[in-house]
């Protein structure tokens, strides 16, 4: 696949775009929030997520979060055009893998 923009005296061209989104995406894993930042700073909150951890709050305040993360990437995602959806949306789900394979990596240790 080669893409080719051009955008102000810009011009790229990339045989393939997958290993420069994923480079992208492993090298920041909140990019897993790139759509939702306020929804991030409510998660990053050090008291939120000490909330996170209480198994009486814990569950429901990460489905309040969630809800408001997919509210906002869906207002962020509406306004984007095809090429901007496509790359967006592969740099979250590589940022979601880093997270993910992170998290492995720390629970083997």
């Amino acid at each position: 696949m080669s893409l080719k923009a051009k955008k102000k005296g810009l011009s790229l061209e990339f045989e393939s775009l997958e290993p420069v989104l994923r480079r992208i995406g492993h090298s920041e894993p909140v990019l897993e929030w790139l759509n939702a930042p306020d929804a991030y700073e409510v998660y990053a909150d050090i008291i939120v997520q000490d909330l996170l951890d209480d198994p009486e709050v814990g569950e429901f305040l990460a489905w309040l979060i969630a809800q408001h993360r997919y509210k906002q990437m869906l207002r962020y995602l509406s306004a984007m055009d095809a090429a901007e959806l496509l790359i967006n949306a592969s740099i979250i789900a590589e940022a979601k893998e880093a997270r993910i394979e992170h998290t492995k990596e720390r629970k083997r240790k």
